[in-house]
C-alpha cells in the first residue's frame, strides 16, 4: 500500500484550470484530447469526458518550483462536494496497490472538481499502463473509469 506521503495535496489546480477556456488542441487520440495550458507555462495534459459527464484530466505541471503530475476529476453532478474541503480517497489502477490520497475540492466553471498531485512519476506511468482507474471515499466507490487509450504508445 503507498502512503499517504506519496503524493502531494492542495491547491495545485487552483494556478491551474482544469478546463481552461484558453488551452490548446494538440491533438486527439482515441478519445482522449492532448492540450497545451497557456495558463501553466504551456504545460501538457491529457483530458477526456466520460459518458456520465465526468471529466478527468492528467497532467504535468513545470511552473512550480517542483515539476509536479496532477490528476483532476470533475463532473457537475457532483454537487455535495465542498470547495476547499480536502478528502480522503484511495485511488487504485487496476489490481495494482493502493494510492492513498488527500484530494481537494475545488470549484472551475461552475463544476465541481476533485484535485491531487504528486512528484512521483511512479503515478503517471501506473495511469499510462493500466485499462481501468477506481477511487474510493470512505470504503464507498465513487468514480471507476476505463483508461483505454491513456497508454503512452496511444498517444503518440
Amino acid at each position: 500500500m503507498r502512503g499517504a506521503s506519496a503524493l502531494i495535496f492542495g491547491g495545485l489546480l487552483l494556478a491551474a484550470p482544469v478546463c481552461a477556456a484558453q488551452t490548446i488542441p494538440w491533438k486527439d487520440v482515441n478519445g482522449w484530447s492532448v492540450l497545451i495550458d497557456p495558463s501553466t507555462g504551456n504545460d501538457c495534459f491529457i483530458s477526456t469526458m466520460y459518458e456520465d459527464g465526468t471529466i478527468l484530466r492528467l497532467g504535468f505541471n513545470f511552473f512550480q518550483s517542483q515539476s509536479q503530475i496532477y490528476l483532476a476529476l470533475g463532473n457537475s453532478d457532483w454537487k455535495s462536494l465542498e470547495v476547499g474541503k480536502d478528502y480522503p480517497v484511495q485511488i487504485q489502477f487496476d489490481r495494482n496497490p493502493v494510492w492513498n490520497a488527500t484530494v481537494q475540492g475545488i470549484d472551475f466553471g461552475g463544476i465541481n472538481f476533485l484535485s491531487v498531485s504528486t512528484t512521483d512519476t511512479n503515478f503517471a506511468e501506473e495511469f499510462s499502463r493500466k485499462l481501468g482507474m477506481r477511487a474510493t471515499f470512505n470504503g464507498r466507490e465513487v468514480a471507476a473509469f476505463g483508461l483505454k487509450g491513456s497508454a503512452r504508445r496511444s498517444l503518440k
